[in-house]
């Protein structure tokens, strides 16, 4: 009786321990396998989605910004489109810097949405080639601060605005 039991026990530990997915599997229910697939691929659906979602907010931003750049006055593009960026004169202390960039174009574009939503902007060269857009300039840092925060109240604020003091000497003049 008792080599019964304890083949009894054997074989039900054994099962219980190692079968686990054959339970499942006698039971109709899906295996740990089967699981570990479905979750991953919800992952996946919910990853794919994500970045949909992502991309269909940047067409539509680039949408939004190529309408609001067909609207530009006649008078406004034929100035941004001709001349050159205005640089900044430096007879102010503290600058919002709305674009830092590399590439020339992008600062151009950035000057003329500026320039579209009634800001006088003006650009900043540093040493390391960076060309950077300013909205604004003023001779206090609290003037500047509160212009900074306002300008990121609007919809088309990016979220790297920052104010520049020139006595940091990291432009070139």
């Amino acid at each position: 009786m008792r080599k019964v039991n304890l083949v009894f026990l054997l074989i039900f530990f054994s099962f219980f321990l190692s079968g686990c997915d054959w339970v499942r599997l006698q039971l109709g229910m899906p295996t740990s396998r089967e699981l570990a697939a479905k979750k991953s691929a919800n992952l996946f659906i919910a990853e794919r989605r994500l970045k949909d979602s992502i991309l269909k907010i940047q067409i539509d931003s680039i949408a939004k910004l190529q309408a609001d750049s067909a609207t530009l006055s006649p008078s406004v593009a034929a100035v941004s489109s001709v001349a050159e960026i205005p640089k900044a004169d430096f007879n102010d202390r503290f600058y919002v810097i709305v674009g830092s960039f590399k590439d020339p174009a992008n600062s151009k574009k950035m000057f003329e949405f500026l320039s579209i939503n009634g800001y006088k902007p003006a650009l900043i060269e540093f040493k390391n080639g960076y060309k950077l857009v300013s909205a604004a300039s003023f001779t206090t840092q609290e003037e500047a601060s509160k212009e900074m925060y306002k300008i990121m109240e609007t919809d088309f604020a990016p979220e790297d605005i920052w104010v520049y003091d020139t006595y940091q000497k990291l432009h070139i003049k």
